[in-house]
């Protein structure tokens, strides 16, 4: 059948697409994290030093292992001496909220400070592993995008097949000559129960994966912002100090907890059809 096999291929395609963008996407997404010293980049475990007997072994204390933070880069700072000159500790967000009464509980005391080897400046580009325009951004939002087609395919692929099975039906009963309008009229309500929540499955799933696609670039934007997005001010000063701190997009005051929540469903909701065929509901295709 000429639309089956040509389904099949696009799936496979796009599937394949899918794959390859969404193996990249993961692979920047880490070297990016390194590359902004993410709180656990560059971490040096401490071993024991010449003369002693267990030399070159990891130092283990309770609870864990010791880390070197005299000569490994650990960017761990404590205290005002580990901040900006004249920034007060008191000052430092401490909660998950941009609330000063949230954050003015106690003084600050000890953290991970996440520090790119550059300097913000206007310049977009400059400094900005996570730019909402740089490959990660763009390979994750293909990523959503293909596998936004993948569902309207996968829900094509299944119509056509039940439709094909109702006509099989109809011609081994020695009725044949019907439309397929009137071969899905005359179908039994579980064919058209069938339709009915692929269609369905396939609306809810495009919609997850578009808004996947426009969280993914919220995501970028959100860590860039974080690192220290700055766009030019009304002066259009080329300095970091003269710059000013600004999103790319409104929607980086989104939560993580959101995004990735948004993410999850798209992906578990993609995958429904996969456990009906596993518990057998449903035949694959």
């Amino acid at each position: 059948m000429k639309a089956d096999r040509a389904l099949n291929i696009s799936r496979g395609v796009f599937g394949s697409i899918a794959a390859i963008s969404a193996l990249v996407t993961f692979i920047l997404l880490g070297v990016s994290m390194d590359s902004a010293n993410f709180p656990g980049s560059n971490l040096k475990i401490a071993e024991y030093g010449d003369g002693d007997d267990r030399e070159g072994e990891y130092i283990q204390i309770l609870n864990g292992y010791k880390l070197e933070l005299d000569t490994g880069c650990s960017n761990f700072v404590e205290g005002a001496n580990g901040l900006v000159a004249g920034r007060d500790p008191a000052g430092v967000c401490k909660a998950s909220s941009d609330n000063n009464a949230d954050n003015a509980v106690e003084n600050w005391n000890s953290g991970w400070v996440v520090a790119p080897d550059c300097e913000r400046t206007k310049e977009l580009t400059e400094c900005a592993p996570f730019n909402t325009n740089n490959a990660l951004s763009i390979f994750g939002q293909m990523t959503f995008v293909v596998l936004s087609i993948q569902v309207i395919l996968f829900a094509a692929h299944t119509c056509v097949a039940v439709v094909q099975q109702e006509k099989d039906v109809i011609s081994k009963a020695g009725s044949t000559g019907k439309s397929t309008f009137q071969v899905m009229k005359d179908a039994s309500s579980k064919t058209k129960a069938t339709l009915g929540l692929t269609i369905t499955w396939a609306i809810i799933g495009f919609a997850l994966f578009m808004a996947s696609y426009v969280g993914w670039t919220n995501f970028c934007d959100k860590i860039d912002t974080g690192l220290g997005r700055r766009v030019a001010g009304h002066d259009a000063a080329d300095t970091y100090d003269n710059a000013t701190p600004a999103c790319a997009t409104p929607g980086c005051t989104m939560t993580f907890g959101s995004i990735i929540t948004t993410f999850v469903f798209a992906v578990v909701w993609y995958r429904i059809p996969n456990i009906l065929v596993w518990f057998g509901v449903l035949e694959a295709v």
